[in-house]
């Protein structure tokens, strides 16, 4: 390699550590100088004088050839290197750790499970969804609505939503048929809430009647899972205004109503004082 390319090659790696650090007058410079090397009207650079004088050379530029021209090397360059280098590393870690925190995130997954899928090869959330034996029914669930389920639930959402169950139960049971409440954060005043607890107590429906019914009416889309006396799912408004929620219904017997309420209204801090005493 000609003297000349060669210290066109080190000037670019300069350009690009400067760059990196966000020094945009020695990024400049340093460019500059590039242009000026690469349209010198020689092959080579041979001695120091051939660019004492070329336009776009400053004097830090003109110390750098010269010293390349009697060592071989530039000690800044050397130095800078091994920075990119470690750059580049963080830049590869802060990117699978990222790319971690977003697989963790997905419903039902967590840090053993996004380890596991990169560990498998999976990089991006697209590369979960081609390989669906990696995921469990829940986790599936997650990446259909993952968007959805990372997105706060306006408190005006949940009021209309409960209204809507409240009138699909009416037109089954009655209004006299069923008690219902809307807790957690909802209950506590929240201007948003990141899912939807719903308790009901019932003489004339079961757990199973209600989630079937809502489902009917489209109200209920996937089931998580589904116990005695409590579902997971997935549900949104038949209308399309509103984007899919994460819903809880919990069945509460009529004489646990009143500590249940208590319970699932929280907060969690609140619940841990309360066990407490």
């Amino acid at each position: 390699m000609s003297n000349k390319q060669a210290i066109i090659d080190n000037f670019q790696i300069l350009e690009r550590y400067y760059k990196q650090e966000g020094d945009r007058w020695r990024e400049q410079a340093y460019n500059r100088a590039i242009i000026a090397i690469r349209g010198l009207n020689i092959s080579d650079i041979k001695n120091i004088n051939q660019v004492k004088k070329v336009p776009g050379l400053g004097k830090q530029s003109v110390e750098k050839i010269n010293e390349y021209l009697e060592t071989g090397q530039i000690a800044k360059v050397e130095e800078v290197k091994k920075l990119i280098v470690k750059e580049k590393e963080n830049q590869k870690n802060v990117s699978k750790q990222r790319i971690l925190g977003k697989f963790a995130s997905v419903l039902g997954a967590g840090e053993k499970t996004a380890e596991k899928w990169w560990d498998a090869g999976m990089r991006s959330l697209d590369d979960l969804r081609k390989n669906p034996k990696l995921l469990t029914h829940q986790q599936k669930i997650g990446l259909k609505y993952y968007d959805d389920l990372h997105t706060r639930i306006p408190r005006e959402y949940i009021t209309t939503f409960q209204l809507m169950v409240r009138y699909v139960l009416a037109k089954e049971v009655g209004m006299n048929g069923y008690e219902l409440t809307v807790a957690g954060s909802y209950r506590r005043g929240n201007s948003s809430s990141g899912d939807i607890d719903i308790l009901i107590t019932s003489k004339k429906l079961t757990l199973k009647t209600i989630v079937d019914t809502l489902k009917k009416w489209d109200i209920i889309t996937d089931v998580i899972s589904m116990q005695k006396e409590k579902f997971m799912g997935i549900a949104h408004c038949p209308s399309g205004q509103y984007f899919y929620f994460h819903v809880d219904i919990v069945f509460l017997p009529k004489e646990q109503w009143g500590a249940g309420l208590l319970w699932f209204t929280g907060s969690k801090g609140f619940n841990i004082m309360m066990r407490a005493k």
